[in-house]
């Protein structure tokens, strides 16, 4: 295993996040393809993540144990916590994330394009980018894709699926998430800046006035 340990590396896409709690939950090592089943990814992509993990000592290749039943061909290899990680996993893993179709603050959202011109196109980025493995959820609404994406890094593969839609030409665009709360409060807000609104306005045509 090379490379020191580097706790913050579960932070670094929610893919990271969900390889670590599927090792921990499941208390055994996993083969990529088992990892990817539980986490619902594409098995190319958990390998790379969890091979990036590796590097960073949050993961190690363990061998299978001799009793598990042999096919031709080489084992595939299994990945487990590392020993150190096994202890701390549970409290340095971020929390998961939200639930599907959930905003909340600091999100970042790609809308894609996903009308009759472009939804073969959109639907081949996300079946191979692997930003688009790094998503929190997706959801369709009419014609348009939108992508989530959690944590502090969610920047970077939120202008990565971007690079990667303008590249096959589907028209996407990315925002970020300030603010999610409930109606009233939101009328609340409204009401306020009307009111202050309407003041700087008075004051305004009291000087031209004069």
């Amino acid at each position: 295993m090379s490379g020191g340990q580097d706790d913050r590396a579960w932070n670094s896409s929610a893919l990271a996040a969900s390889i670590g709690r599927a090792l921990l939950a499941s208390n055994r090592p996993m083969t990529a393809a088992e990892i990817a089943t539980v986490v619902s990814s594409h098995q190319s992509n958990v390998k790379k993540e969890v091979d990036q993990l590796a590097r960073r000592g949050l993961v190690e290749v363990v061998e299978q144990p001799s009793e598990a039943p042999r096919r031709r061909g080489p084992r595939p290899e299994t990945f487990a916590l590392t020993w150190k990680q096994r202890d701390k996993a549970s409290t340095d893993l971020p929390p998961r994330p939200a639930n599907p179709g959930q905003l909340i603050g600091g999100q970042e959202v790609v809308v894609a394009s996903a009308d009759a011109h472009h939804v073969a196109d959109l639907f081949d980025v996300l079946a191979g980018a692997e930003a688009a493995a790094k998503a929190s959820w997706i959801a369709l609404a009419g014609d348009e894709a939108v992508v989530a994406f959690d944590g502090p890094n969610a920047a970077e593969p939120a202008m990565e699926l971007l690079a990667v839609l303008g590249a096959v030409r589907v028209p996407g665009r990315r925002a970020t998430v300030t603010r999610v709360d409930s109606s009233d409060a939101w009328i609340g807000s409204a009401r306020k800046a009307l009111v202050e609104a309407n003041r700087v306005s008075d004051r305004r045509d009291e000087r031209t006035s004069g």
